[in-house]
């Protein structure tokens, strides 16, 4: 009986101890591979314009969140406009309002090309606003009045904007001679 108790016991620690050394290890693992912030420039001028990436990124980060967008447009691919329109919906649903404006790109990184797909981690500094709608704090699974004192925070600070640095991996393609983005990932 003593026997099986210490057993169990020496189980669960090493269990324990194994769960601890995968979490450290998940968290060395996870510094190491996330990109780092950099303000160098590293793109082969002759294949691409550097000007013309940092165009296209500062547009279509701008006009990201905006409906009717006619100059932006020729800036995305088919895939991407897609995905705005998902992105539109879901915001519309949840009552919410975000604004990116004041994109400056400080670095471009890690550039690769295959065929006529370019990936490069884009380095860049953002100001933007997210704000929540009137009917927003009835959305959730939260108790009402927890949804109403979060309301109220919000629209005391509604105007306020928030700054981001970020490194983002994007995809442009080329079509007829042009560069688009394709894909992106928005972290804010």
């Amino acid at each position: 009986m003593i026997n099986e108790i210490l057993e169990i016991i020496n189980f669960k620690g090493f269990l324990s101890l194994l769960c601890l050394l995968l979490i450290i290890f998940f968290f060395i693992f996870e510094r190491f591979n996330t990109p780092k912030y950099k303000k160098t420039k590293n793109v082969r001028s002759d294949l691409i314009d550097i000007r013309e990436i940092e165009d296209v990124v500062i547009s279509v980060l701008e006009s990201w969140n905006k409906k009717n967008f006619s100059s932006e447009k020729n800036f995305y691919s088919s895939d991407l406009l897609r995905k705005q329109e998902k992105h539109l919906v879901k915001n519309g649903v949840q009552d919410k309002s975000e604004m990116i404006w004041d994109v400056k790109v400080e670095g471009l990184n890690n550039f690769t090309i295959h065929k006529n797909k370019v990936t490069i981690e884009v380095s860049f500094i953002a100001r933007f606003n997210c704000i929540y709608g009137d009917n927003n704090y009835l959305l959730g699974i939260a108790p009402f009045d927890f949804r109403t004192f979060i309301k109220t925070e919000q629209t005391e600070e509604e105007n306020r904007f928030n700054v981001i640095k970020d490194v983002q991996k994007w995809q442009f393609i080329l079509e007829d001679g042009q560069l688009k983005a394709d894909k992106f990932n928005l972290n804010f």
